[in-house]
């Protein structure tokens, strides 16, 4: 059973923001995608992870979000690289983060062989850190799909990944990665959870081999990301869609030794969904105690449910019920979120009204925040874009980036003030009521 906020009528679709920045301010001059950011310890400067064909971008910012030229190459403020440069592939990046002073970049290299997950590691001025790994990269190798020898490469994709979507990269290093791999052992493909040593080889402490299978009653699982639960581990996403289209969603723990907890839940997992219907936790964020509120998409519908620590329903969050928000537009994926407030912010990809970014912004106890978006509850970008990664300023504002469609594709980014965010351009906001179906 699912609870719903229903709208009493239609709300308009269209809105639009101060224009504190003109459109070419908020494009940077960079081909890609921002898929990551990371606002810089002590100062307001952001660092950026960008999907820029072939290779990836990093880039520094200053507190106005303009290129910190003293940044990468001379006078740029961004430079490309490659988890493999002497290799001919793609590098799709899905993490940046500021460690112990470092850089550290998380993502994927695929080549014409075998794909792996990769990391790269530099000094604070963008050169790379060869204390890691002797050249500031590492990709990583699985035992059972080695990469071969040139000369024996046939031009054969021998074991292929999904991206992984939100890695966790933890204090000391040590990275969490929950992924798909298909190989020549593992026709139908399986989930992976990954974990890596500061050094990025795999550590024999996690089920004896640096990786456990994730499966759910014998079905494959679709990643989409992991976040730490005190000494355990949840990992998110939802089942492979069956016959008929159904797939659940799904959250799992995992304990340090690499086996599912069995406490969660009754079983180790929270299970979401219905016959008939996609369902897909996309994003797990954590609140106090432990416990969490669990967010993604049932069929078009955005949803959420808030769990107890155990997994159990949280009683005081909708009756225990899970919540679907009936809003004006279709959601078909969650992109991004950041907590922001008591509330939280998503940053949404929608259906029906062609690809603009989307944000949306709920209060604690699911509902849209009125104070967002002119009353709304979400704001629609102007032009065709998608909002890919979120921050929030220390001042409170709030910065969306991801990229702009403008005859071709821009890297984007923008700010939006926390006292001001957005304006609606016809109708008054219009209230909420949680209607139990």
């Amino acid at each position: 059973m699912y609870s719903r906020f229903t709208p009493h009528h239609e709300r308009p679709t269209s809105f639009s923001t101060p224009q504190a920045q003109s459109l070419d301010e908020q494009r940077l001059e960079i081909d890609g995608d921002i898929k990551a950011m990371v606002q810089l310890p002590s100062q307001n400067q952001w660092l950026l992870a960008i999907d820029s064909g072939y290779e990836f971008c990093v880039a520094r910012l200053n507190a106005d979000l303009t290129l910190d030229r003293s940044f990468g190459a001379p006078g740029a403020g961004y430079f490309y690289d490659s988890f493999e440069p002497a290799c001919a592939g793609l590098n799709v990046v899905n993490q940046i983060a500021w460690l112990n002073g470092k850089i550290v970049v998380v993502g994927a290299f695929f080549d014409f062989d075998v794909d792996r997950v990769a990391i790269a590691r530099y000094h604070p001025d963008g050169s790379p850190d060869l204390s890691f790994n002797g050249t500031g990269k590492r990709v990583v190798q699985l035992p059972h799909s080695p990469r071969r020898p040139g000369g024996l490469r046939n031009g054969k994709l021998h074991s292929a990944i999904s991206t992984p979507h939100t890695p966790l990269l933890e204090a000391d290093g040590c990275l969490w990665v929950f992924f798909h791999e298909v190989d020549e052992h593992h026709r139908e493909g399986r989930s992976l959870l990954l974990r890596l040593t500061a050094d990025g080889a795999l550590d024999p402490g996690f089920n004896h081999q640096g990786f456990a299978p994730v499966q759910f009653e014998g079905r494959d699982v679709v990643p989409r990301g992991v976040v730490r639960q005190g000494s355990a581990l949840l990992v998110y996403g939802a089942t492979c869609a069956d016959a008929d289209g159904t797939s659940l969603g799904l959250v799992a723990r995992f304990n340090a030794g690499g086996e599912r907890d069995m406490t969660f839940n009754g079983n180790g997992f929270v299970v979401i969904g219905d016959a008939g219907v996609a369902a897909m936790i996309s994003q797990v964020h954590m609140l106090g105690n432990g416990e969490f509120l669990a967010v993604g998409t049932f069929g078009s519908d955005l949803l959420l449910s808030r769990r107890s620590a155990d997994g159990s329903p949280a009683s005081q969050f909708n009756d225990g019920v899970p919540l679907l928000a009936n809003l004006p537009f279709q959601v078909s994926a969650v992109k991004a979120l950041i907590g922001n407030g008591d509330g939280v912010l998503l940053a949404a990809s929608i259906g029906a009204i062609g690809s603009r970014g989307m944000l949306i912004q709920l209060r604690g106890d699911g509902s849209l925040d009125t104070d967002f978006g002119a009353g709304a509850g979400y704001l629609m970008a102007e032009h065709e874009s998608e909002y890919l990664a979120l921050g929030i300023e220390r001042s409170g504002a709030i910065v969306a980036a991801g990229y702009l469609f403008q005859s071709a594709y821009y890297a984007w980014l923008r700010t939006f003030d926390s006292t001001d965010r957005g304006t609606l351009t016809s109708e008054p906001p219009v209230s909420f009521d949680s209607i139990r179906l």
